[in-house]
């Protein structure tokens, strides 16, 4: 996990971004246990955000709050609270993600309730044999293909499944995959885009009452572990295991989080 202190930046569109946020965040703050930071700002505030760049955020909330946080003032017009009850309290979904824009910035949100979010980051990946699906819903359909990567570089073509629901789609997005077909170990883990955002995170807000760092922290533990009991059954148990391996954005990380996340 990135330390808050690391985002601070020189470029002038990253401190856009950031200082954009600030509205955003005073105005939900009070219905949320914590904002994280993903995406290529909290990853490559340096080398990668320029001015066409948006801002992608994880939103994790208690489940009281959830009407009252999909009521406030930038996030009112994305959802119709009968959808989302509807969805949610049929598990037709597991989260819900937003887009909006204040003062031309882009945001992109995934609002994540507490709950779903400890799973997310806590599940046993050194025991997993098989990969595990979730479920976002939002406004826009979602069907692109993103490549997915191994400890060993290895690449996994994934295309998004978005199923038309009530106003707007449930997009299938795996947290991650285990392929069983191969000869350099018994199963490898690939990544899923929710667990890839969460690993190159930035947390900037959490209130007191909640503890986003432990999770985080947690999740980071068990790709290590995973990532090593690959390396102890494989036939490859050199270095070539290595959690960068995992980045295809890996080229364009600022230096100092590219050597965070050098482990092998």
């Amino acid at each position: 996990m990135i330390e808050f202190s690391k985002i601070k930046t020189d470029n002038v569109y990253a401190r856009k971004l950031l200082e954009t946020n600030e509205l955003f965040l005073a105005s939900i703050k009070d219905h949320i246990g914590a904002e994280i930071l993903v995406g290529s700002l909290a990853w490559g505030r340096n080398n990668a955000v320029g001015a066409n760049s948006d801002i992608d955020l994880v939103i994790v909330y208690p489940a009281e709050n959830r009407d009252r946080l999909l009521s406030s003032k930038y996030m009112k017009d994305s959802f119709t609270l009968e959808d989302v009850s509807y969805i949610l309290g049929n598990k037709l979904a597991d989260y819900l993600v937003a887009k909006i824009s204040i003062n031309g910035v882009a945001f992109s949100i995934d609002l994540i309730e507490e709950d779903f979010f400890r799973y997310m980051c806590t599940y046993d990946l050194t025991s997993a044999s098989r990969g595990v699906v979730s479920w976002k819903y939002g406004r826009y359909k979602q069907d692109n293909t993103y490549i997915s990567k191994s400890f060993l570089g290895k690449t996994n073509p994934v295309t998004k499944i978005s199923v038309k629901a009530l106003s707007g789609y449930r997009i299938q997005l795996p947290l991650f995959f285990i392929n069983r077909d191969t000869q350099d170990a018994p199963s490898e883990y690939y990544y899923g885009i929710p667990t890839i955002k969460l690993l190159t995170s930035v947390p900037l807000y959490s209130s007191e009452h909640y503890d986003v760092r432990s999770p985080l922290n947690k999740l980071q533990e068990n790709i290590i572990s995973r990532m090593r009991a690959e390396r102890r059954a494989g036939k490859d148990r050199s270095s070539h295991y290595n959690i960068l391996n995992l980045f295809i954005f890996k080229d364009r990380m600022d230096s100092d989080i590219q050597r965070m996340f050098d482990i092998s």
